[in-house]
């Protein structure tokens, strides 16, 4: 899941992780850190570098065990299984946010450069038509954008308000892209812009007819 805000991610998160919870796929065993709580089988995301226990800022990884009597995180990242100790799990970023976060829902900047299957986009009404290609070109599979409307707009039928700054948001919203366009389709491809669908879509998206919902 990719979200605009900060406060939409870690929403995203906590109703993400309660379902893990009810579904039985978190460990019993939990550790707190930094006013979050994890147990084995969370999704989480690095937030600052560290030499010592050699993660990078942006990893993502799934926690295999928990050690709370050392307070420490046993974390796979792809090939690699790092432990996460109390003193990198105490020491924030340089803007005072945990070193270690839920990954379950991402920011579009922590998401750049990641590749899944399927890609959730939680979106509102300023964000910009860039924000939407990129966080719309995630996923192999299927990429699906859902747009939260301004809330208090009653006026609109007896005022209506500025329109949206992109009309493409608009026409966005209304489509669920799935990976089926093939650059060697002809058909498919314009003639003037190379690399897009006939549709107007981004390259490795096509347009469905079902409006998303």
């Amino acid at each position: 899941m990719i979200a605009h805000y900060r406060a939409d991610v870690a929403e995203l998160n906590g109703r993400a992780r309660a379902l893990m919870r009810a579904d039985g796929q978190l460990g019993s065993n939990e550790l707190s850190a930094a006013d979050r709580t994890f147990a084995s089988g969370d999704r989480v995301l690095v937030k600052r570098n560290d030499s010592r226990c050699d993660v990078r800022n942006g990893d993502r990884g799934v926690i295999e065990s928990v050690d709370a009597g050392a307070g420490a995180l046993h974390v796979r990242f792809d090939e690699k299984l790092v432990a996460l100790d109390h003193r990198f799990l105490s020491r924030p970023t340089h803007d005072d946010r945990p070193a270690l976060e839920h990954g379950y829902a991402l920011t579009a900047y922590a998401a750049q450069g990641l590749t899944c299957r399927h890609a959730l986009v939680l979106a509102r009404d300023e964000a910009y038509s860039e924000w939407i290609y990129t966080t719309m070109t995630r996923a192999s599979d299927a990429n699906r954008l859902y747009v939260v409307g301004e809330r208090g707009r009653d006026r609109d039928e007896f005022a209506p308000a500025e329109p949206a700054r992109d009309g493409r948001l608009l026409r966005w919203a209304r489509w669920s892209y799935t990976a089926r366009c093939r650059s060697t389709d002809s058909s498919r491809t314009s003639a003037t812009s190379p690399g897009r669908c006939s549709t107007g879509c981004p390259p490795g998206t096509s347009r469905s007819t079902t409006p998303a919902s």
